[in-house]
């Protein structure tokens, strides 16, 4: 009998436990709980104090997002105010006190990463390299690459490397009087590629002048002029490609890739090879010209 009693009891107290326990979470009986009922999202937890359910009783627990850290008074996950607030949410454990939210870094001495030891206060990340400083932080021995704008992180792309009309990621990629500018192919974007600055200079095939933002230019730059291709027909792969050997009847292959704007036609005397359409003589390279082919099709750069 007095065995019993005892397991009783110790039900009884497992029990308390239980009710105690579900009084915090919201769950158990409504009756009894400080609440007065089933607290449930998006206010599961049951304030004992406030006697009402609120979204937090705990920051570290139960306010995880950069943008509201710290739970408040009145239960609620707000924007924090100070450093200490940030300290539970992983890499951010900074307080942005302008926009209460938790960043990653306002000063360099955030950025404890090797590979990341630079803060861009813009965004408040750490970040591997600034764009314009290359020099400072993309180097390797006696080489120097390139800082992607787009990721503030070192490329394997030297610096000055990448000719006109070649595919690049940022602008000291690109030869002298040259930068890295986005184009755009039959009205949509189509990638990043070095063109020449226009200065008066433009040669044969890339006088259609394009103005643009480069790419590692400040978001609030005003465009500048490039000698270019006429985007609205072709795209530099096809450009460059002209006169190469090809298989397809409608698309030539570069590099394992269809370049766009191209096509297979009889040119310079010979079959199969790469062309693209084009409106004027001065799309083509010096020694071509656009050519009406006569049969409906589009005119094209072929051999004069």
């Amino acid at each position: 009998m007095r065995f019993l009693n005892q397991r009783k009891a110790v039900t009884l107290l497992v029990l308390l436990g239980s009710l105690t326990a579900c009084e915090i979470t919201g769950k158990g009986d409504p009756e009894n709980s400080p609440c007065g009922k089933f607290c449930e999202d998006p206010q599961p937890y049951c304030n004992t104090d406030l006697k009402q359910c609120v979204s937090c009783l705990s920051s570290t627990e139960h306010c995880l997002a950069a943008e509201a850290s710290f739970c408040s008074d009145a239960g609620s996950c707000t924007g924090c105010t100070q450093d200490t607030d940030c300290a539970h949410i992983e890499n951010k454990g900074v307080c942005d006190t302008t926009t209460n939210t938790c960043i990653a870094c306002d000063s360099n001495d955030d950025c404890t990463d090797p590979q990341s030891p630079l803060c861009l206060v813009s965004s408040g990340t750490c970040v591997q390299c600034f764009v314009g400083q290359d020099d400072e932080h993309c180097t390797d021995g006696d080489k120097v690459y390139s800082c992607n704008p787009a990721t503030n992180t070192c490329t394997q792309t030297e610096t000055e490397s990448v000719e006109n009309c070649m595919a690049c990621q940022a602008d000291s990629e690109c030869k002298t009087n040259h930068k890295c500018v986005p184009m755009d192919y039959d009205g949509s974007a189509y990638g990043n590629y070095c063109l020449q600055i226009e200065n008066g200079d433009c040669s044969n095939p890339f006088r259609t002048v394009v103005d643009k933002v480069s790419v590692s230019s400040a978001e609030d730059s005003e465009p500048n002029s490039y000698c270019g291709v006429n985007e609205s027909l072709t795209t530099c792969e096809a450009v460059l490609a002209w006169g190469d050997p090809c298989t397809m009847e409608s698309i030539c292959v570069v590099n394992g890739e269809e370049a766009l704007g191209s096509f297979c036609r009889k040119v310079a005397g010979a079959d199969n090879s790469c062309a693209y359409p084009c409106e004027d003589d001065v799309e083509c390279n010096s020694t071509r010209v656009c050519k009406d082919p006569g049969d409906g099709s589009p005119k094209y750069c072929d051999a004069t």
